[in-house]
């Protein structure tokens, strides 16, 4: 019929402006994350051996989270909510595992250092708020409480979990932090203090 035969044609068209979408979102993140990871870059490299008292966020992640901050409110103020979303959620899971979640399975911490590495946790997941539920990042936000738990209690755990994983398990539920208990005793295990 005549009327489909003019749909072949809307269609390509669709296609490719689905595949030129696509770019569009792959060439901002890709940039947006390139400079973030950049700013970060000494971040990678900071001992999270701290002998001073975590107050604020890490002054080798400020500039980084700011430029990440300030991105994100360009691109909500100027793109569809629906490319905004999958930009947001993508790069956020991409810092998280690039960096994040890097340093906390490659860095040793003392106390200080695991209480500062949640302070930066909590700024750039709050970086987000205005644009997710808290139920997004509650991995990184149970890891972040694993790793800065006090030396007594850090201690505990890695003992009961060494013994037994299910007891582990039972204190964390006690807690409320919801990770399975070999990802809590393999962050416990970064902790050099306990």
């Amino acid at each position: 019929s005549r009327f489909e035969e003019e749909e072949v044609p809307f269609g390509k068209i669709t296609e490719l402006y689905k595949v030129f979408l696509a770019d569009c979102r792959y060439s901002i993140q890709t940039s947006l994350l390139t400079k973030v990871n950049n700013k970060l870059s000494s971040y990678l490299k900071q001992s999270w051996v701290i002998h001073r008292k975590a107050d604020s966020i890490s002054a080798s992640a400020s500039e980084g989270l700011m430029i990440l901050q300030q991105a994100l409110s360009l691109f909500n103020n100027n793109l569809s909510p629906d490319i905004f979303l999958e930009l947001w959620s993508s790069s956020a899971k991409e810092i998280l595992e690039r960096i994040f979640e890097k340093i906390l399975f490659q860095s040793n911490f003392n106390y200080n250092g695991a209480v500062q590495y949640k302070v930066d946790i909590l700024a750039f997941t709050g970086i987000f708020q205005e644009y997710c539920s808290p139920a997004f990042f509650s991995r990184i936000h149970a890891m972040a409480q694993v790793i800065s738990l006090p030396s007594e209690t850090a201690r505990l755990w890695k003992g009961e979990g060494a013994d037994d994983l299910s007891t582990l398990q039972v204190l964390m539920k006690e807690s409320n932090v919801n990770l399975k208990s070999p990802d809590a005793l393999n962050i416990l295990k970064r902790r050099s203090d306990i």
